[in-house]
């Protein structure tokens, strides 16, 4: 017993404080900003208490992870792994629809969103594999398992549907089998089938919207006619593989050194994007893509899908440099500025504290960001330091898209920002994450 107690005050002893402190305080600001965001409804004293009650169980959970050695995680990878699996699976038979997703389980007290956790699983799982195969991790073979674990999660994930849940995925898996040190060309597979299953659905809708015109046209007809019907994608397909492997033919004769594989796997990750498009396809409503397409233009549908982004980019600009002071948001407080206690909670942060709220708020998350890559840096083993890393994707992926949504520079894709946007299962999982990080941490000078 006094073992334990020793072993547990080395670990607090030797936590990253600085990590813990800047995530505590972007909750503090979280709250603050969800009062605020909230006084509209009339009941924001509700919105801050299930945000506190939820902030209360990932601290919970924190120091749990805390004393929980990282490499019982990654011994125990596989079971996380299938368990979440499991969630994902009954989430679609017996959970909650909401916004028209399927995706919360009703615990009474509040609403538990299982694909947030299952996103730390899959991070779990996949270091302690590529920790365990790192030495031949350059073979295509190698990526196969992963690559299927990836693609079960994402599938049910799509079904519910969850986009935006489901692309956080992808930039976690291209840079953790990076830092693992698998081939470049290989990643670049994994990329090219991404943007070839997504960017299908989403330029077709472009077109519709932006250029309907060129619908007409027999080039832009196929190519809006390949997103919708199968048989005209492998009509396109076909003509693609015929392209690569006669390019391939005469690199060849050339007497270039270019495996026939390289070919082969590209005209294999087209067909399998093409295939993946019409299921992201399914998955999207016709709304999920306007949202998707408007921020090239939020004029092209004002009043609709654009008016989102328009009035965030008035919020965001009305704060100016000091801001119209907390609670004082017009946007905000008059009612303007949708979902503002959730997507765009940063809108709400630039109106009522400026550029130099702004400011400050993003540096203390740079802070927070720095001291995630003191912990893979410093991590004692390649699995820690993956662990890390992937942890680290995750909140960057989620932290630069919300705002860059916020400031209409990408689509609006629903994504919370980190500690601040209003969501228990967000909140949750991610003062999970920080426990992880620090046990990686305390135990970076013994296992």
């Amino acid at each position: 017993m006094k073992s334990d107690e020793r072993r547990f005050d080395s670990v607090v002893s030797n936590i990253d404080w600085v990590l813990l402190a800047s995530a505590a305080l972007l909750s503090i600001f979280g709250l603050i900003m969800i009062y605020s965001a909230t006084m509209r409804t009339g009941a924001p004293a509700t919105f801050v208490g299930r945000q506190l009650f939820a902030t209360i169980i990932g601290l919970i959970l924190c120091a749990l992870m805390i004393w929980l050695n990282y490499r019982t995680l990654s011994d125990f990878a596989p079971h996380f792994y299938i368990f979440s699996t499991l969630m994902l699976v009954a989430v679609l038979i017996f959970g909650s629809q909401i916004r028209g997703t399927r995706g919360w389980f009703n615990l009474g007290l509040f609403n538990f969103q299982p694909v947030e956790a299952a996103k730390i699983f899959f991070i779990t799982t996949l270091a302690a594999y590529l920790s365990a195969n790192w030495k031949s991790i350059f073979r295509l073979g190698r990526l196969a398992m992963p690559a299927a674990a990836l693609a079960l999660h994402v599938a049910l994930i799509l079904l519910q549907p969850d986009f935006s849940s489901a692309i956080v995925y992808f930039p976690v898996f291209i840079f953790m089998i990076y830092f693992a040190g698998a081939n470049v060309i290989h990643i670049a597979y994994t990329v090219l089938f991404g943007l070839i299953a997504v960017g299908i659905p989403l330029a077709a809708t472009y077109v519709k919207i932006k250029h309907p015109e060129a619908i007409k046209t027999v080039v832009g007809g196929f190519i809006y006619s390949a997103s919708y019907d199968i048989n005209t994608a492998l009509m396109a397909l076909g003509a693609a593989a015929a392209i690569i492997f006669f390019l391939w033919w005469i690199i060849h004769n050339l007497r270039f050194r270019m495996p026939f594989i390289f070919a082969a796997s590209l005209v294999i990750v087209l067909f399998a994007g093409t295939f993946s498009s019409f299921v992201v396809s399914r998955s999207l409503r016709e709304y999920q893509r306007r949202r998707l397409i408007v921020f090239v233009d939020p004029n092209i549908d004002p009043l609709g899908s654009g008016y989102n982004i328009i009035q965030s980019q008035i919020a965001v600009g009305s704060g100016r440099f000091f801001g119209k002071g907390i609670f004082a948001g017009s946007q905000s407080g008059l009612g303007f500025l949708p979902e503002q206690h959730t997507d765009f909670i940063f809108s709400v942060i630039g109106e009522e504290t400026g550029f130099v709220g702004s400011a400050v708020f993003l540096g203390i998350y740079f802070l927070f960001i720095w001291r995630i890559l003191a912990v893979v840096r410093d991590a004692r083993d390649r699995t820690g330091s993956l662990m890390a890393a992937g942890i680290g994707v995750m909140f960057i992926f989620y932290c630069v898209t919300n705002i860059a949504m916020a400031l209409g520079l990408a689509p609006v894709t629903g994504l919370p920002l980190p500690f601040v946007s209003y969501g228990g299962s967000s909140i949750v999982s991610s003062w999970m994450a920080v426990g992880i990080l620090e046990s990686i941490y305390a135990r970076r000078f013994t296992y």
